[in-house]
């Protein structure tokens, strides 16, 4: 995800932000009170926002290979180049954000 977060600041975003999911859990299926199968689930996806000054462009990818996450990249500040400017948007004041040093 870091090198997502660089590749936006490459492509013009004043800021970023990317959140990773990972999501696993199982599927039964019974019929007749036996089980008839039985699944294993994995999705892994990234989700990506962009704020070009007050533009924002967001999108997502569950192909997690470095030039889908490139191209995911660029759609997001497509996107942002299309929208309004909002003095709203953006993300918080660093002193206001949550981190690994201060939760």
């Amino acid at each position: 995800m870091t090198e997502a977060l660089a590749y936006a600041k490459q492509q013009g975003a004043t800021n970023a932000e990317a959140g990773a999911q990972l999501y696993t859990g199982y599927s039964v299926n019974v019929r007749h009170g036996d089980v008839d199968t039985l699944e294993h689930h994995q999705d892994q996806s990234i989700s990506l926002t962009v704020y070009l000054g007050q533009r924002t462009g967001s999108t997502s990818t569950t192909d997690l290979h470095p030039d889908a996450v490139k191209a995911a990249v660029d759609r997001a500040c497509a996107i942002a180049k299309l929208t309004c400017e909002d003095p709203y948007t953006g993300l918080a004041d660093k002193a206001r954000m949550a981190d690994a040093n201060n939760l």
